[in-house]
């Protein structure tokens, strides 16, 4: 290929009707319902949620994933898997037709490690928007757990999944609690309704799998009693991104009492006194100085910053850092 035109570096593969068939099975559930499956339609991967065969066509599991596609549908959120089409496809009954997420779980992310104290808020970031979001559209989660939420390949982004379990307050059915147990609230567990605090609960435990730190906010979101919990996962944000306080209030106890060294020792900046001249003597200095030549006067040279305002200027240039930088 000419190095001046644009074109395949490679050879393109065949563009023609897909065959389901041959479509990937991405992930089956071992103890649910449900199989994924990894699509193509126009050109674009898609994903397909379906039953696994022993399930179609029985009542209760059809009308659990079509629930599933009535509360994702309306979803639209850059951090949340979009539902486009409830499908037959034939070979795998009825689907659900989804957003490709061209990620892993974030179980598998954290099998690599605890992300950095910048990826950490921002995906902790990105998860409460989600979740704001949701909550905004009168719908709750009822499953937040890192399996649940993808991270992208490309950009290290959030995308919030699965709504098997998920409840809207225009839900007539399958109002029953729900959840995974090790991140369910203990008031969900305790067979109770479900409300957005329920969510928050979540929320920390899964916080509390990503970070070692922000323990006052993760503690907050796990309380027992929900009335003693976040109110919003805007919230939850608003805490994790705040600024501490502590490190402004350490410079400034040692800025204070830098200064106030520095002006208990200053030196006195009144001259000393100088024995006056007999007056004999000032007017032969008078008559005997020569007229001004127009040259200009020559500052005096500036003394150099003692050792304290060296300290002192060291310590504001800290606290000019500190607060610069997002913490």
């Amino acid at each position: 290929m000419h190095d001046d035109i644009s074109g395949f570096v490679g050879p393109v593969s065949d563009y023609g009707t897909p065959d389901p068939s041959s479509w990937p099975l991405i992930h089956s559930s071992e103890e649910g319902f449900y199989e994924l499956y990894r699509g193509e339609r126009a050109g674009r991967f898609q994903a397909y949620k379906c039953l696994k065969p022993q399930w179609r066509g029985q009542p209760l599991q059809e009308a659990m994933l079509k629930k599933e596609f009535e509360l994702g549908y309306p979803l639209r959120h850059p951090n949340i898997r979009e539902t486009y089409q409830y499908t037959y496809i034939e070979g795998l009954g009825n689907c659900i037709e989804m957003e490709w997420v061209d990620g892993e779980p974030l179980g598998e992310y954290l099998g690599q490690g605890r992300p950095d104290e910048r990826s950490f808020r921002k995906l902790a970031s990105e998860l409460c928007d989600a979740l704001t979001y949701l909550h905004s559209r009168q719908t709750l989660h009822r499953d937040l757990k890192p399996s649940n939420i993808m991270v992208t390949h490309d950009g290290g982004n959030v995308k919030l999944i699965d709504f098997g379990l998920s409840d809207s307050s225009s839900s007539a059915i399958l109002k029953a609690p729900a959840g995974t147990r090790r991140f369910m609230a203990p008031e969900v567990a305790a067979g109770g309704a479900a409300d957005v605090r329920s969510d928050i609960w979540s929320l920390g435990a899964v916080l509390r799998e990503m970070t070692s730190r922000h323990k006052r906010v993760i503690s907050k979101c796990t309380r027992v009693q929900p009335s003693r919990r976040f109110r919003s996962a805007a919230e939850v944000k608003e805490a994790l991104l705040a600024r501490p306080l502590w490190p402004w209030l350490v410079l400034t106890a040692a800025a204070i009492a830098a200064i106030s060294a520095l002006w208990l020792h200053k030196p006195s900046e009144e001259p000393p006194v100088q024995p006056k001249a007999p007056v004999i003597d000032t007017v032969r200095v008078l008559i005997q100085t020569p007229p001004e030549t127009g040259k200009p006067v020559q500052a005096k040279p500036r003394s150099k910053p003692s050792e304290k305002e060296k300290a002192l200027d060291n310590i504001f240039e800290q606290a000019s850092e500190l607060f610069e930088d997002k913490l």
